[in-house]
């Protein structure tokens, strides 16, 4: 089934008319799949990831790689890596995992040596890969977004994720929603049920920034399409069923934070606390 209008560029009303009929996604739990931090970025904002999981903020990867490091147990999660190049200022490493074609740009910190980060890091996936597989173990309802780029609507290469994903976990109801890239005046809304409870949605815009796509002159590219972006995790809902373990870690993330940093003009933007589950914004520069 397939659904189409052609809403003018950047008019927030017209986009929000695609949405309208469009069914609430309802969810115990909500995780990213890349292959980039837009995902996580949009679920966060929206106060709906339950908790930091370790494909959060990672570069790069394959679907393939997901289910490898599900089955794995991420036994081998940057156990092989190296130093790449960022021409940015950036406070961490570049370092990718070669055996699992993975890019971190946010993990290993220059103020450790690269094998005491390593240590480090280990300590800490292994944590978050633990509470994710409890959170999947315990979930009857879960839904993966990914923002990756096919020519077909609801690409093959989703259905053999979900079906390898529910041998994994099986007996769990999955929503995948994938956000396909096109340079195209409409909003298309694509569904294919791959299993009476494993079902592909995929929304289809140009998912690109006010700005610009250039990575040279507009740092924040990475965000794409806001507007819609926006517009589609709204129709996004937790259940019940994990909201304590929320609250829970909104409490003890205090000291949570993150900076958008304009690379060119070496300012920070904003930076923003999580306090008690509250953001607050300040303009600050470096």
């Amino acid at each position: 089934m397939e659904n189409a209008v052609t809403p003018s560029d950047n008019i927030i009303s017209d986009n929000s008319k695609v949405f309208d009929s469009d069914d609430t996604i309802t969810a115990d739990i909500f995780v990213s799949l890349g292959p980039a931090c837009r995902e996580a970025h949009y679920l966060r904002d929206e106060n709906l990831r339950l908790a930091s999981f370790p494909l959060d903020w990672m570069l790069d990867y394959s679907l393939e790689t997901v289910i490898h490091l599900l089955k794995t147990g991420f036994n081998d999660f940057f156990t092989d890596i190296e130093e790449g190049e960022y021409r940015r200022k950036n406070s961490n490493y570049c370092i990718i995992d070669t055996k699992n074609h993975i890019t971190s740009l946010h993990h290993f910190s220059r103020k450790m040596s690269i094998p005491d980060a390593k240590k480090a890091f280990h300590t800490t996936m292994q944590k978050r890969y633990k509470r994710l597989d409890d959170y999947l173990k315990q979930a009857e309802t879960i839904c993966f977004i990914c923002n990756r780029i096919y020519d077909d609507s609801c690409s093959d290469e989703l259905v053999i994720f979900l079906k390898e994903f529910d041998k994994i976990y099986p007996n769990k109801t999955v929503t995948l929603v994938n956000i396909n890239k096109k340079d195209i005046p409409d909003i298309k809304i694509a569904k294919r049920q791959v299993a009476p409870n494993l079902l592909i949605k995929e929304y289809t815009f140009k998912d690109i920034h006010t700005n610009g796509d250039n990575p040279e002159t507009n740092y924040e590219r990475w965000r794409g399409n806001e507007a819609i972006w926006r517009l589609l995790v709204k129709k996004m809902k937790l259940t019940e069923k994990f909201k304590s373990a929320k609250r829970t870690f909104n409490f003890f993330k205090i000291t949570d934070y993150f900076s958008v940093r304009n690379e060119y003009q070496g300012t920070v933007k904003h930076k923003v606390w999580n306090i008690l589950g509250l953001k607050i914004k300040y303009k600050t520069k470096r």
